[in-house]
């Protein structure tokens, strides 16, 4: 029974959803040095810079432990920004560009809120944005986005929930547009690779039959 009131503690929820985060970023990072997998820079280093001022705002809000996932989930988008240079995704739009810059340019409006909720509303938002660089690349290239490493995020994002020590709109705004936008780019990303998958069968079938009648 100790153990277990150990386990449902907010300390221990918090270092829990720090190790899933690790573990689910380690084969995405590892996929990169691989050049297996190649994210959009934009939507990492938005996400890094977002994360952190994410997890200031949890932490000014009360959120204390549950706001330890948050910083190291910024550690960990710095670790794959700077891997983004050399290995991640070379096409960059000028949507891209758009994005980026307007997001940089809501930080300044960051700094000048007062009030965390306005600071985490605006993290918020910036958040989902960043989801557009990647998700755009990864229409026609879904095989070079990992895909666990979201449904990993979303599993550390609800103990961090649970690893809240005050329930507000302030401290759970964040994770909750997580969840939400992680589940999406999942789903997203497996009915890109469906559609992919099925275009390939049908060009090879295709191709296939060419060689037999000729």
């Amino acid at each position: 029974m100790l153990y277990l009131s150990f386990l449902l503690t907010k300390e221990s929820l918090s270092i829990i959803a720090v190790l899933v985060l690790i573990l689910g970023n380690y084969g995405y990072i590892y996929g990169i040095i691989k050049k297996q997998i190649k994210p959009h820079i934009f939507t990492w280093i938005i996400w890094t810079i977002q994360t952190y001022i994410a997890a200031a705002g949890q932490w000014k809000g009360g959120a204390y432990w549950g706001a330890v996932p948050t910083f190291m989930n910024g550690t960990l988008c710095l670790v794959i920004a700077i891997l983004c240079i050399s290995n991640g995704e070379k096409k960059i739009t000028k949507s891209d560009w758009f994005l980026f810059i307007g997001s940089i340019r809501a930080i300044p409006a960051w700094m000048l809120t007062k009030t965390p909720f306005l600071s985490e509303l605006i993290v918020s938002v910036v958040n989902l944005v960043a989801y557009i660089p990647t998700m755009r690349k990864s229409w026609n290239k879904p095989l070079e986005e990992g895909l666990t490493v979201y449904t990993w995020s979303n599993v550390t994002q609800i103990l961090s929930l649970f690893a809240l020590r005050n329930y507000t709109l302030t401290t759970i705004m964040y994770p909750i547009s997580c969840i939400i936008a992680n589940g999406t780019t999942t789903v997203y990303l497996l009915i890109r690779r469906k559609k992919l998958h099925n275009v390939y069968f049908i060009s090879a079938m295709n191709k296939e039959k060419s060689t037999i009648v000729s």
